[in-house]
């Protein structure tokens, strides 16, 4: 009984209950999530945060089917076959759940300002008088307004990537810096850290116009 009861507790921890399950549902369909969808397709767009929040929301799992007497029978659930000593413990999958409606309003803004960010770059201003009027008017309209639309349309892709062709994006990895900074790891100056930085950049960049180049830090 002591068992039943602590597996009892902790599965309905680690599974969406039905409620819980509908809001996944939701999030999946969310019309926040197509749009980042759509706009992963740029070269300039940091996706691999959406890969990252869409499988942690595809990792959720769902059980309420669960009932006591099942336990009697089998140590563990027939239905999602949970096992405590294999799934990670912490936050409830709900508490999860949560987070992640919380972090998709961060990427909606996040993304937009990196956007908004790139179109005050005059050599990207100088693009948007280049393409045709009509992709012009859209690209207007979002910086006018400072969000995006609430339904991205191809029209509206295909004028981002024709303004921003040309751009290179360059992805720097967090666990990188680290050992780029730290050299042979004896403490630094304020110039050698700075020349270790520059060394490093310079290296990316090689071969490559410093005025088109955009760094992403993930």
């Amino acid at each position: 009984n002591s068992y039943i009861n602590t597996y009892l507790s902790f599965h309905s921890q680690a599974r969406l209950g039905i409620n819980d399950d509908r809001r996944k549902s939701h999030l999946i369909q969310d019309k926040r999530l197509n749009i980042l969808q759509r706009l992963s397709v740029l070269d300039l767009m940091p996706s691999q945060q959406l890969i990252s929040f869409q499988n942690r929301l595809g990792e959720l799992k769902t059980c309420f089917a669960l009932i006591k007497s099942e336990l009697n029978a089998s140590p563990k659930c027939p239905h999602c076959e949970y096992k405590p000593s294999i799934e990670t413990s912490g936050a409830s999958a709900s508490m999860l759940l949560e987070h992640l409606e919380n972090e998709l309003d961060e990427l909606m803004l996040s993304w937009t300002n990196i956007l908004l960010a790139n179109f005050e770059d005059p050599t990207i201003q100088e693009n948007l008088e280049l393409i045709k009027p009509n992709n012009r008017l859209l690209i207007s309209s979002f910086i006018e307004e400072q969000k995006l639309p609430d339904e991205i349309r191809q029209d509206f892709i295909n004028a981002l990537q024709e303004i921003f062709s040309g751009l290179s994006k360059i992805v720097i990895r967090k666990e990188e810096l680290p050992k780029v900074l730290s050299g042979s790891g004896v403490p630094s100056t304020i110039s050698e850290l700075k020349r270790r930085f520059d060394e490093y950049l310079n290296t990316l960049v090689k071969g490559k116009d410093p005025s088109k180049v955009r760094i992403m830090l993930e």
